[in-house]
C-alpha cells in the first residue's frame, strides 16, 4: 500500500521476544506502509502467532494478534509464559485500548502499578507518550488480542474536549502516564475483534476498520459517562470482580443465581444487576456466551469431539449445544470444522 502522509502511532514500535527458546532479535515496524504483518518468534511446542497492524487516514492505528497456542496444560510455566516486549515513543500523548479473549499479564516498569491483568470482560487502557511493556500469556489455548490507539488530539476531534476530559477522569487517566483495567461489556468489544477482516481491501478495508473503532468509542464513552449509571461501592466492586474471575474458569453445570447470591451475601436480583452493570450482561448470558466463544475456538483449532466439548460446557445433550451454537454464530459447529478440512 502507499505511503502515509504522517507516521502512525505504531510506526516507532520495536518488538522483541522474551522466550529464551525464541532466539530472535528485535523487530521494527516499517512505518512507510499503512499495513504491516509479522509472525511471532515462538518455539514449535508453544504454537504460532501472527500480528496485523493497520492505520487509517485519521491516524488511528489498530493491532490484531491471532495466537494459535497448543502447549501442554500440565506444565505450570505454560500458564504464564513470556511472549513479547513492545517499546514505543510517541510525538504526543496517546490513548491505548487493549482487549484479549484470554487473560494477558502486562508488566511495565515505567509506571505504578507496573502489572496489569485483563481478559474477557475487561479492557486495559493507557495514556502515555512512551510505552515499554512485557506480555505474558497462557499458551495452552488459542485466543485473539486486539488493540487500537490514537493521539489525544484525534480523540478531542472525535468527541470534544468536555467529553474527553470526563472520560479520562472516569477512567483515572487524567494525569498521564496512567493505566487502568476496567470492566467492558463484551457487546462493546465485539466490533473491534471483527474489525480486521479479509472481506475488504484498500480504502474499503480502512473505512470498515475506522467505522468499527468509532462504534466502540461511542458505545464505550456512552457506557462510562451515562449520568444515571449506579456507582458501586468498593466492597461490591470487589465481590463482582471476584465472581467474574470465578465464572471465567467455571466448567460443567451452571450454578443457579440463588446459589451464587447466597455465596456472595446479597439478593439474586442485586447480584445480577451489579454484574450486568459491570460486564454488560446478566450472569447466565455472560457464562453462555463465553462458553460458546470457547467452544468456537476449540472446534476451529483442535480435534476435540463435539460430545466432549458439550459435556465440558455443561450441556446435558449434544443437540442442545449444537442448537445454542447455531443460535450464537449462525451456523452449526460441524460447519466450522468442515471449513478447515482440505479439499
Amino acid at each position: 500500500m502507499g505511503k502515509s502522509e504522517s507516521s502512525h502511532i505504531f510506526s516507532n514500535l520495536n518488538v522483541s521476544w522474551l522466550s529464551d527458546e525464541a532466539q530472535s532479535p528485535k523487530q521494527a515496524i516499517d512505518s512507510s506502509i499503512e499495513i504491516s504483518q509479522f509472525d511471532y518468534a515462538l518455539p514449535a511446542h508453544i504454537g504460532t502467532a501472527h500480528a496485523t497492524i493497520m492505520q487509517t487516514r485519521d491516524n488511528i492505528s489498530i493491532y490484531k494478534a491471532e495466537h494459535h497456542y497448543h502447549a501442554d496444560q500440565s506444565n505450570p510455566e505454560h500458564h504464564h509464559y513470556p511472549i513479547v516486549k513492545g517499546e514505543l515513543t510517541l510525538d504526543e500523548t496517546g490513548f491505548f485500548a487493549m482487549f484479549s479473549e484470554r487473560e494477558v499479564v502486562q508488566v511495565d516498569k515505567t509506571m505504578t502499578p507496573d502489572t496489569h491483568r485483563y481478559g474477557m470482560g475487561t479492557g486495559h487502557f493507557r495514556r502515555t507518550h512512551q510505552l515499554s511493556i512485557e506480555a505474558f500469556h497462557n499458551v495452552t489455548q488459542p485466543f485473539n488480542f486486539i488493540s487500537f490507539s490514537l493521539g489525544d488530539s484525534m480523540l478531542t476531534k472525535l468527541i470534544g474536549v468536555e467529553l474527553q476530559e470526563r472520560l479520562y477522569e472516569r477512567l483515572g487517566l487524567s494525569q498521564p502516564p496512567a493505566a487502568t483495567v476496567v470492566p467492558v461489556p463484551y457487546a462493546h468489544t465485539q466490533p473491534l475483534f471483527e474489525a480486521v477482516t479479509n472481506d475488504y481491501s484498500g480504502r474499503l478495508q480502512e473505512l470498515y476498520i475506522h467505522g468499527k473503532i468509532l462504534e466502540f468509542i461511542s458505545a464505550f464513552a456512552n457506557y462510562y459517562l451515562e449520568e444515571n449509571r449506579l456507582t458501586l461501592q468498593n466492597s461490591d466492586r470487589h465481590l463482582i470482580s471476584e465472581l467474574h474471575q470465578q465464572l471465567l474458569v467455571l466448567e460443567g453445570k451452571l450454578p443457579s443465581i440463588a446459589d451464587l447470591a447466597e455465596r456472595y451475601g446479597m439478593s439474586p436480583k442485586k447480584l445480577n444487576t451489579l454484574f450486568k452493570q459491570c460486564y454488560g450482561q446478566p450472569i447466565h448470558s455472560f457464562i453462555l456466551q463465553r462458553r460458546l466463544e470457547e467452544a468456537h475456538a476449540l472446534i476451529a483449532d483442535s480435534e476435540t469431539p463435539l460430545k466432549l466439548i458439550a459435556h465440558r460446557l455443561g450441556y446435558s445433550h449434544q443437540n442442545h449445544f449444537i442448537t445454542a451454537f447455531k443460535r450464537q454464530f449462525g451456523y452449526p459447529p460441524g460447519h466450522l470444522r468442515n471449513r478447515r478440512e482440505p479439499g
